[in-house]
């Protein structure tokens, strides 16, 4: 398309630093847990907060998952502060939608959370959801599953093609809350589902 010459061109694949990204042991995940307030059966989503990354849409569909489960609870990380003022509306929406849907006890924000403490909260949680509205590839659900941590993905994206639903990953469209709250429901209720992702899911990440 732009006339570049072949030999002018090298890709460099994304990827993660495994000697910092890697799955930890129950104690020193309930010694997370316990450090970083999470409680229940603990979801959490992490990026930045651009209207793309559809965590108004997985709001919309937790609230189908405290009607069936109130022991769930919702982690929305957010990457850095707001950069701009789009960045600031998407996050006092969220906040907006979170109490007109009565889950303030349900949903909490974690704003600016340093790039270390980031790890420990994939470690931490007991799903990890990547709710994008288009995703090309979603680095922060790969990251999750080097982590030992379950994933549901988007199905607007290019990660869900790479995974085996049911195996390594689960995935979901976010624009159905119904479909998108009963995915995440079926880790949170199953055990053995969610040890065998969170198994295959390592494995996978790190081939």
């Amino acid at each position: 398309d732009y006339g570049v010459a072949p030999d002018k061109l090298r890709v460099i694949p994304a990827g993660y630093d495994e000697t910092l990204i890697y799955p930890v042991g129950a104690l020193n995940r309930d010694a997370l847990r316990s450090k970083l307030g999470y409680e229940g059966k603990a979801v959490v989503s992490f990026g930045r907060p651009c209207e793309r990354n559809g965590y108004d849409l997985l709001i919309q569909a937790f609230a189908e998952v405290v009607a069936r489960d109130t022991a769930a609870r919702l982690s929305l990380v957010i990457d850095g502060s707001p950069r701009n003022i789009d960045e600031m509306r998407v996050i006092r929406n969220c906040e907006e939608l979170t109490r007109t849907l009565g889950l303030d006890r349900h949903v909490r924000f974690v704003r600016s959370a340093p790039a270390e403490e980031i790890v420990d909260h994939l470690r931490a949680a007991d799903l990890f959801v990547l709710p994008s509205r288009y995703e090309p590839l979603g680095m922060a659900a790969v990251e999750a599953m080097a982590c030992g941590t379950p994933v549901v993905v988007t199905t607007h994206g290019g990660l869900f093609r790479m995974l085996r639903f049911g195996i390594d990953g689960l995935f979901a469209d976010p624009f159905e809350p119904d479909d998108l709250g009963m995915t995440i429901l079926k880790t949170l209720r199953h055990p053995k589902l969610a040890e065998r992702l969170a198994r295959n899911g390592a494995q996978t990440a790190r081939a």
